[in-house]
């Protein structure tokens, strides 16, 4: 194989992994659970340190590939126009609050995206990298959505407490950190289980999906599993039980069908008939909404979107140009009828950036209708119009997928060749059939390596999070003057899987000593057998623990949290159970006696 070959083929693997990893942090900061689950203890602000950090590297890891940037004369002022923009609304928005987020976690890491986009040669490629990824969610979350929770042939690892918003912190089911049961909806009398994949709710999901569905569509062809990969996306977008996502498909199927030549060519010989169709697709879509209405839940969510959107408009009315500064919502929350949260996208980016930071995400969409105009090629125009509906009724302002439309329009919107949908293979670019069975075989190592990794992590997940039969506690420990404790939560509830779930919440502390230093468990002694079990207990950050002891002693992380089911144990008509804490600090167990049966919390209940 010649050496420019070789050169070639490692150039593009590199550039194909570090796409890849940038798709996975869009996709995954898009309200993953990840930054919403206190187990892990990462927040959004803190993924995007990390973004940028991946972001300067790959940036860095395509210059050393490409060694030039790669954009005509029209996308240089476009990206010109938006770089003044940035900082215009920095310089001049007299907001102070949130400022250093915007500097830090919109403007840079926008810029960044383009200079990146600017480097690559084939643009849609970013494209490719976040579908693949999406996908890779979608066929998982599908996976434990239907035989999980519709079929509950899977059982959930554990149970984690998500932390969303305004929501009140609630203990969701969680499928190996690939899939949770975030959000249930009630139609006639029925439980309905929302796919959220790794999101915190439904419409984060439903975003990233739709996002990548209408790539798939109108951005890119890939020459194998085309048709399949589209079905799966519209069957992941359907599981969300989200109107926006239907609503998304009758829209998509709508410009795909239109841009086909021989529909075009039929429409102009009977437009009669397609008067007909259009008034069907109005009807599909006016019943999707009914039904939607029909649900307490659906009816609710409508209703407070117009408030939302309602609110937005009017209190931007009063600062037009500027808005009234990045994410902010104390405005919004005191003005709003339902101030639970946020559940727009574009009126409160209009309400938090006026007419400057709409301008940012308007003028590449505009500038991609003006070479449609010009090409006769309607391919971005339609991805466009698909992201902007999505985008009205998806709250993801502050997310990197808003930024990587952005920064593609910027580099693509005014480019004739990249306007036009992407028919050579991205990932598969070399004809040569020695190169292609490289890759091929390169491909599969990489998905046999990655299927391996994730048994082990799952068995070793299965494992931390099991109850363990121990040796028998020979001594316990009175809770004295020396430590302090509270049971938030305590009881055995009933789960659709599950007569017999163990729900334990609350904290625990020895004055004056750090819990970085000691790890806790509840561990349950059978008062009838004699035998004990450690139960998968996990931490929970309380910082009111803390703030409420101010004695110089850390006590974040003296949270506990247990929630799984406890069939094994809870069997037959009578058990009785005392509840210990399991405290290990400097190979030191202790176990202290907090006076609790289950057996007698359970009679009084």
């Amino acid at each position: 194989m010649p050496k420019q070959n070789r050169l070639s083929i490692i150039a593009d693997n590199i550039e194909w992994v570090l796409l890849h990893v940038c798709a996975l942090f869009v996709v995954f900061m898009n309200g993953g659970m990840w930054g919403c689950d206190p187990t892990i203890n990462r927040n959004l602000w803190e993924f995007y340190d990390e973004f940028r950090i991946v972001l300067i590297l790959s940036l860095l890891g395509l210059l050393c590939i490409h060694r030039s940037f790669s954009l005509s004369k029209s996308s240089v002022r476009l990206i010109l126009f938006i770089t003044i923009g940035l900082s215009f609304y920095f310089v001049f928005q007299p907001s102070v609050a949130n400022k250093n987020i915007y500097r830090d976690y919109f403007a840079i890491t926008l810029l960044l995206l383009i200079f990146a986009m600017s480097v690559i040669k084939e643009k849609q490629r970013i494209w490719v990298a976040f579908s693949n990824v999406v996908l890779v969610l979608a066929v998982f979350s599908l996976l434990f959505y239907i035989g999980g929770t519709l079929l509950r042939v899977f059982s959930p690892l554990n149970a984690i407490e998500r932390v969303w918003g305004t929501w009140d912190p609630d203990p969701i089911s969680n499928y190996y950190y690939l899939y949770y049961e975030a959000q249930v909806t009630h139609y006639s009398g029925f439980d309905l289980w929302r796919n959220c994949g790794i999101f915190a709710e439904a419409p984060m999901f439903n975003a990233v999906l739709c996002a990548a569905l209408a790539s798939e569509v109108f951005l890119f062809k890939r020459r194998s599993f085309r048709k399949t990969i589209i079905i799966l996306l519209t069957v992941a977008i359907v599981s969300t039980f989200s109107t926006t996502g239907l609503l998304f498909i009758v829209c998509l199927f709508v410009l795909y069908v239109l841009q086909l030549n021989r529909v075009s060519s039929f429409i102009k010989r009977h437009k009669w008939i397609a008067a007909c169709f259009i008034v069907v697709l109005g009807a599909i879509s006016a019943c999707i909404v009914y039904l939607k209405l029909q649900t307490s839940q659906g009816f609710g969510s409508v209703v407070v979107r117009m408030d939302h959107a309602k609110t937005c408009l009017e209190l931007w009315s009063e600062h037009v140009f500027l808005g009234l500064g990045w994410l902010e919502t104390e405005n919004f929350m005191g003005n709003a009828a339902f101030p639970q949260g946020l559940s727009v996208g574009l009126p409160y980016l209009l309400y938090c950036g006026g007419l400057v930071l709409l301008g940012i995400v308007a003028i590449p969409v505009a500038a991609s209708v003006f070479t449609a105009y010009k090409s006769k090629n309607y391919k971005l125009l339609s991805f466009n119009l698909l992201f902007i509906l999505m985008y009205f009724f998806a709250a993801i302002s502050q997310y990197p997928l808003l930024q990587l439309f952005v920064a593609y329009n910027s580099v693509c919107a005014l480019d004739t060749e990249c306007a036009g949908i992407f028919k050579r293979n991205p990932i598969v670019k070399h004809t040569n059939l020695k190169n292609s069975l490289i890759r091929k075989a390169f491909t599969v190592v990489a998905v046999i390596v990655v299927l391996s990794l994730l048994g082990i992590a799952a068995n070793k997940l299965k494992e931390n999070n099991s109850i363990h039969k121990i040796s028998k506690v020979k001594s316990t420990t009175e809770i004295d003057d020396s430590c302090i404790y509270d049971i938030n939560d305590l009881e055995i509830d009933s789960d659709y899987r599950s007569d017999n779930w163990l729900f334990i919440r609350g904290w625990f502390i020895q004055y004056g000593v750090d819990n970085d230093s000691q790890t806790m468990a509840i561990v349950l002694v059978d008062q009838n057998t004699g035998e004990c079990y450690r139960l998968p207990t996990r931490v929970q950050m309380r910082h009111d623990v803390t703030n409420a002891f101010p004695d110089g002693t850390d006590y974040d992380k003296s949270g506990f949290i247990l929630h799984l089911p406890m069939d094994d144990l809870f069997a037959g008509d009578y058990y009785d159970y005392d509840l210990y804490f399991e405290v290990q600090c400097d190979d030191q167990t202790t176990y202290y006696d907090p006076h609790i049966s289950l057996t007698r919390f359970y009679e009084e209940e």
